[in-house]
């Protein structure tokens, strides 16, 4: 009995300890046969368990009307096999406990609601071997049933997903999992993000999972969402409550939901014409009457209304007031308090000017009141985050940039400090200020409260043009934190870009908005990005990743490892060889280089450059040249560095992994620090470039003053104004192959990477260029398209017809028999098309 008592705290413990990052997606009959998930529990060794076997575990069905089995229960010894299923058809839910193929023992129905609400249901079944029973709990809802088992021992086979012929599987999610009996427990945390072995808390491997889906990776990595666009002035927020996401302007309104993940748009169908001209859309949701409210606080464009309200139910305008506030609040932060109807903002920025009021706009009397409060100061301050704690029932303002004089012209500070407002007895109290040894950043307008005593924002370097936000959990008590999840791209280039995060209860996940507004401060973007609740650390999400290292296996992998570079390097050897031949050829008959129009073309070099396509390049603040600077290790680290900013930034593990893999750990960290001091000191010759290291990770950020040709290149590729750039990247790609000099293997991910992303766009811009008659350009993109695939046929194409309608002919022909000769030497056999083929 003892041991039992133990076992129940032990797992009362995990429950109320654990979270729902951790998990594994059972695929099941949404996907092909072959690609549903199969875990077996116990792969290596099955335990024995006395007495009682009892299997707790928690899940999410992802379609409520979908049937089959959930787990089964094997008992080899007597040839018995149990399961667990669930059928959603019909008009009531229910789980089933089954003896396979013979009766179902018992059945319990289940509240639909709860299954589209998509809400995780505990799930417990207990054999009882003693007592000859069986209980199957579903949630608070328990039924037993007698089971005669004459063994009172059982090594059981435990599989969830598809099992042997067991090919009905709906598809869930699974985490939680605790099987014990009276002596002992097994915890599986499900926190793996990759592979297909599985550990215990002890992480011990115990089990084995065929077509894994790892939840984890949803709590680390941001889900990118759909993006709405307007050409006039728009807001954004998120109804928690209804799900749906707003993006409106003064004409129409947009809505996603996400949990259906659909979007609905009611272009031009308000009731009436919005009442007032919307200049920065800031807005708020009235939960209590179901209304978004737009306003301005000072400054109105034209006419006096500037505050209105939307009704969410009959989509009608109503203007409210034109009362204004003194001053233009810029990146203030805001709460709406639904319980009083009042609508409250703190800080901001104006002119040339910080502010440090409290101002609230009461909802029934519809008029603005400064707020007035006893004890500690905020000093003038926007980029502020604020929230509500329902918790203690404060007020909490947190981080900011100004300064105490509250005048711009004497400069900003960087505020890391966190204050609670008790709007009922109007005190200001300052919980911590922490120092700050990184990257200035600031604070979207938000924060979300945990159940732990913390709470979560994103943060920004809002400093540099091309910046990206970063999720941060501080702890109320004491300010430590941690940096959670990747990151999330922002231009914050104009002072009307805005983010803002909010906790979704019904889903679990926490949801940002990132609206861009563009140079016109008019038209914007809104990006939707979702992260599952709680989310994780770098180290949480790669935990089973650091493993020891097995020295035999290591040596034997480093020796074909050897061998395999080797004959890599003897065949890009030969390649090269042949194709200096081949350019040698071409001098002889040199084709004039074709004309292309220089509409929006950068500048060949210019100071505080980087050039990666053809030659590299380093060009400094004085347009001098100081490639010659950099060695060969360094031009290693800075490419491997850049190469990885563009996901995460790369580990101080990983990249003395890879420029010094033989070295020892104090060797390599040695190594690892003078080198990176040297590529700083030299990188400092350069405005708009910084190295910084963050959480144990290296990164390389620009600001808009140092230009680089590879992040243009991706910039063109993955925007969205592909014809308005083609001839800046023709520009930027004719200067030759990327990294053309650069041969060390620790530039090939990198050199592969950049090649992948824009092999699709020269051949959309080919065919564009050929059909609008702009061959010169044509031939540049073939040219540059071989650099990639010197065999490719339909650069041939488009190569051989160009140059054609040029009159060079003769040019043309040489090109068609030095492609078919490197196509025999490279495939062993005669190139299938004549050049008259080409040309029809």
């Amino acid at each position: 009995m003892g041991y039992r008592i133990i076992i129940t705290f032990i797992l009362f413990f995990t429950y109320t300890s654990q979270t729902f990052s951790q998990g594994l997606y059972i695929k099941g009959n949404n996907s092909l046969i072959d690609d549903r998930t199969s875990y077996n529990v116990f792969d290596k060794v099955i335990p024995t368990f006395k007495n009682i076997l009892t299997i707790d575990f928690e899940l999410v069905v992802e379609d409520p009307r979908s049937r089959g089995s959930l787990v089964r229960i094997k008992d080899e010894k007597v040839g018995a096999v149990y399961n667990i299923s669930y059928n959603g058809e019909g008009n009531n839910p229910v789980f089933k406990l089954n003896h396979e193929g013979k009766n179902t023992l018992t059945s319990i129905p289940f509240d639909k609601d709860i299954l589209n609400e998509n809400q995780w249901i505990k799930v417990r079944v207990e054999f009882d071997m003693q007592k000859d029973s069986v209980k199957l709990r579903i949630n608070g809802n328990e039924a037993s049933v007698q089971l005669t088992q004459e063994e009172k021992m059982w090594k059981p086979v435990i599989y969830f997903g598809r099992s042997e012929h067991v090919i009905d599987v709906p598809a869930f999610k699974l985490c939680n999992l605790t099987i014990t009996d009276n002596e002992k427990a097994y915890n599986f945390p499900l926190n793996e993000s990759d592979g297909e072995i599985v550990h215990d808390s002890n992480r011990k491997v115990i089990g084995h999972v065929t077509n894994p889906v790892w939840l984890i990776n949803d709590a680390y990595y941001w889900k990118k969402k759909p993006s709405f666009s307007s050409d006039a002035v728009a807001g954004s927020n998120f109804n928690t409550e209804t799900q749906d996401i707003y993006y409106f302007n003064e004409d129409s309104i947009t809505i996603y939901n996400i949990r259906t993940e659909r979007t609905r748009s009611r272009s031009s169908k308000y009731t009436n014409k919005c009442p007032m001209p919307m200049r920065l859309g800031t807005n708020f949701i009235d939960y209590k009457n179901n209304r978004l409210y737009i306003y301005e606080v000072a400054d109105p464009p034209q006419g006096d209304i500037v505050i209105s309200y939307l009704d969410l139910q009959s989509y009608e305008w109503t203007a409210v007031t034109s009362e204004v506030l003194p001053m233009q609040l810029h990146h203030h932060s805001n709460y709406m308090d639904t319980k009083n109807g009042q609508y409250v903002i703190f800080g901001g920025f104006g002119g040339i000017s910080y502010f440090n009021n409290f101002y609230s706009f009461d909802l029934s009397s519809q008029h603005w009141k400064k707020l007035s409060f006893k004890g500690d100061v905020i000093t003038p301050r926007y980029f502020t985050s604020m929230g509500y704690n329902e918790a203690d029932k404060n007020l909490y303002v947190f981080g900011g940039m100004g300064n105490k004089a509250g005048d711009q012209t004497v400069g900003r500070v960087y505020y890391y400090e966190l204050y609670r407002i008790n709007l009922d007895n109007h005190i200001i109290e300052k919980l911590w200020e922490i120092p700050w040894d990184k990257e200035n950043v600031v604070p979207v307008r938000n924060m979300v409260f945990s159940n732990d005593n913390s709470f979560y924002t994103l943060c920004y370097p809002e400093h540099f043009s091309r910046s990206y936000l970063k999720l941060y959990r501080f702890s109320i008590t004491d300010g430590q934190y941690e940096v959670l999840g990747d990151s999330i791209p922002i231009r914050s280039e104009k002072i009307t870009t805005n983010a803002n995060l909010y906790y979704n209860s019904r889903t679990n996940e926490l949801v940002s908005i990132v609206q861009e507004f563009e140079n016109n401060d008019i038209g914007s973007t809104a990006q939707i990005y979702t992260i599952s609740s709680p989310p994780v650390t770098e180290a949480e999400l790669t935990l089973y990743m650091s493993k020891p290292i097995n020295w035999i296996r290591a040596i034997i992998l480093s020796a074909l490892g050897l061998i395999i570079v080797a004959l890599i390097f003897f065949f890009l050897r030969r390649k090269s060889r042949h194709k200096k031949e081949a350019e040698v050829v071409l001098k002889n008959t040199p084709l004039a280089k074709p004309e292309i129009k220089e509409d929006n073309m950068p500048v060949e070099t210019q100071p505080n450059s980087i050039y990666l396509f053809g030659e590299f390049s380093l060009i400094d603040r004085n347009n001098r040249e100081i490639n010659y600077m950099l060695s060969a290790k360094l031009r290693q680290a800075f490419f491997l560095i850049l190469y990885h900013s563009i996901k995460k930034g790369i580990t101080s593990q990983e990249f003395s992994e890879y420029l010094w893999p033989n070295k020892s750990y104090e060797k390599a960290k040695n190594s690892r620090g003078v080198t990176l001091n040297n590529l700083r000191k030299i990188l400092g010759d350069l405005d708009g470039i910084n190295l910084i290291h963050e959480k144990g990770i290296y990164k390389i950020t620009f600001s808009d003053e140092c230009y680089c040709d590879y992040l243009r290149c991706l910039e063109i590729v993955l925007g969205d104004s592909l014809d308005e750039n083609m001839n800046e990247f023709i520009s930027i790609i004719s200067r030759g192959k990327f990294l053309e000099s650069e041969d060390s293997s620790t530039q090939d991910s990198f050199k592969e990477y950049i090649e992948s992303k824009i092999e699709s766009t020269i051949h959309y811009y080919m065919e564009k260029t050929y059909t609008s008659g702009n061959y010169p350009a044509t031939v540049s993109l073939c040219d540059s398209f071989f650099n990639l695939d010197p065999l490719d046929e339909e650069a041939l194409h488009y190569l051989i017809r160009s140059l054609s309608k040029l009159d060079l002919k003769d040019e043309a022909k040489r090109r068609y028999y030095f492609f078919t000769a490197e196509y025999k030497k490279a495939l062993g056999e005669e190139y299938s098309k004549s050049f008259s083929d080409l040309l029809k």
